[in-house]
């Protein structure tokens, strides 16, 4: 009887790794080509940006989440969150990423099921 419950919480262990983020993520490599190089054009301006646009529209918060899932993904990752994020806002219809700015989590396995993970978040605009 001991040994199947040693064998049960082993189990019950592994299966962890198995449960998805539950922050939300975008494999970029399904998305294709042609979207993602529209999303590249996509202009992002941190807080106080002396070239941020003053003729826009506002189309809504826009985020992008980097997150090392698996023992075997690479690094979360700024580059993948901010591509994430343009990517969001381009299929909201945005030019415009304004005021993004972005944190990194480490370690943080219980709230997001993340090793690491770096969250960009910012207002999404058209620009006229």
């Amino acid at each position: 009887m001991k040994c199947s419950w040693g064998i049960v919480v082993a189990a019950a262990i592994a299966l962890v790794g198995c449960i998805p983020p539950q922050i939300p993520t975008m494999n970029v490599a399904a998305v294709p080509p042609s979207e993602r190089a529209a999303a590249a054009k996509v202009r992002v301006f941190p807080p106080g940006a002396a070239t941020e646009p003053t003729d826009f529209d506002y189309v809504g918060p826009v985020e992008g989440n980097s997150c090392k899932h698996l023992l075997w993904d690479p690094p979360a990752s700024q580059s993948d969150a901010l591509e994430q994020m343009r990517i969001n806002a381009l299929r909201m219809s945005a030019t415009a990423v304004m005021d993004f700015t972005c944190t990194m989590a480490s370690t943080d396995v219980y709230g997001t099921n993340c090793w690491n993970s770096v969250h960009c978040g910012g207002t999404a605009v058209r620009t006229k």
